[in-house]
């Protein structure tokens, strides 16, 4: 009996030490778990914490980099402001300096600003400035005198010591004065030479001391620019034939007048008559030959032909320093640029451009046998060309 309630006892005590030991874990499981509860709650905060404090950092880092973002921007923006300001400041200035400039022009740039605005061919242009009193003179030229595609008008005055070349440029006409030299000698000449063999311009500057000792400067026209450069520079005596005399000059004074040997010598006259037969001049095939020598009397004024400085450069049978089958190349040239014959070469342009009819029309190709003898040239000019070119070909191809 008492084995047996002394068992019961420690069953109890058994089970109620369970109990509590269950109680204990419980409670301890609960501990546990609400520790690690808090725990886990206490560390979420700092992970929001952390996290808060990343975002705050990039937060904060973004500022920054917008801030610089912002300063380029702005700097950027600031100079394309500044830009946009003095560019329409510049405009500014422009618009409010045209008006200045507009009035600052002279009554002849005015004028001239008008003939150039009203059009025309640079032919028809240059004839009008010329008539200007401004600008009027004893002759003048124009053609292609750099060899830059446009034409130039040039003038001399009377006394033969001034040439002076207009460019137009825009609405506005540049100048280049080519004036006497002061050489020292008794008298000076200004010509305008152009090259027979090639489409070289030289303008030459010649004196002269008592007929006995010549001074000639060279200068040529640098092709594209407005502005000469001098390239030769001699002094020599001439022959019974007025030819330079050679056994005096030096080899660089040979090369300098062998350059312009064979050149034509432009004429400033206005008042030229045509070289080459026209409808209503009719001339016998024996006389083409007197007609031909005859013309640089009509192509030459009185100063040209009389003027004690007219040396001669050719070396060939000449009329007045012009080679002969120069002037025959010329007069039949002559005809075909009646009939619209563009040309090349600006001694044959020079002339063509003093007469009314002449218009650019056709290269000197179309000019066959075909043409020439058809209606569009009349009798005097087919014997003319035959004459002048010993063939039946056109021009070019003597």
């Amino acid at each position: 009996m008492r084995i047996k309630k002394r068992l019961a006892i420690l069953a109890l005590t058994g089970a109620m030490a369970l109990s509590a030991c269950a109680a204990g874990c419980s409670k301890q499981a609960e501990e546990k778990s609400t520790v690690s509860t808090e725990t886990a709650q206490s560390t979420q905060p700092s992970e929001e914490i952390s996290e808060s404090t990343s975002e705050v950092s990039q937060e904060s880092s973004a500022p920054e980099q917008s801030s610089e973002s912002e300063k380029s921007t702005a700097s950027q923006l600031s100079q394309v402001s500044a830009e946009s300001s003095a560019a329409q400041e510049s405009k500014t200035e422009s618009k409010a300096s045209a008006p200045v400039a507009e009035e600052s022009l002279t009554e002849t740039q005015k004028k001239v600003r008008s003939i150039i605005e009203s059009g025309g061919s640079e032919k028809d242009i240059y004839d009008k400035i010329f008539n200007m009193n401004e600008y009027r003179s004893s002759g003048h030229v124009i053609t292609d005198v750099d060899n830059d595609g446009k034409y130039e008008l040039i003038t001399r005055d009377a006394d033969r010591s001034e040439i002076m070349i207009y460019k137009i440029s825009g609405k506005d006409l540049l100048e280049k004065k080519f004036d006497d030299p002061k050489l020292g000698f008794n008298s000076v000449r200004v010509d305008m030479r152009y090259s027979i063999l090639n489409k070289d311009v030289f303008f030459t500057t010649l004196g002269t001391n008592d007929n006995q000792f010549f001074k000639m400067k060279i200068f040529k026209f640098t092709p594209g620019q407005f502005l000469m450069k001098k390239s030769d520079d001699v002094t020599f005596t001439v022959d019974e034939n007025r030819r330079p005399d050679y056994s005096t000059l030096d080899e660089a004074g040979k090369n300098a007048c062998l350059k312009l040997s064979g050149t034509w010598t432009e004429s400033f006259n206005d008042s030229c008559t045509e070289g080459a037969p026209s409808n209503s001049v009719e001339i016998p095939k024996d006389m083409m030959s007197k007609y031909v020598t005859d013309f640089p009397l009509y192509y030459y004024d009185s100063s040209d032909i009389n003027s004690s400085t007219m040396v001669k450069f050719t070396t060939d049978n000449s009329s007045y320093g012009l080679p002969l089958h120069t002037i025959q190349t010329l007069l039949l040239n002559e005809i075909y640029a009646r009939h619209g014959m563009k040309s090349s070469y600006p001694h044959s342009i020079a002339f063509f451009n003093k007469k009314n009819y002449y218009r650019e029309l056709f290269d000197s190709s179309y000019f066959g046998d075909n043409v020439v003898d058809s209606s569009e040239f009349n009798d005097y000019e087919r014997t003319a060309i035959k004459t002048f070119n010993y063939v039946d070909n056109p021009a070019g191809q003597a």
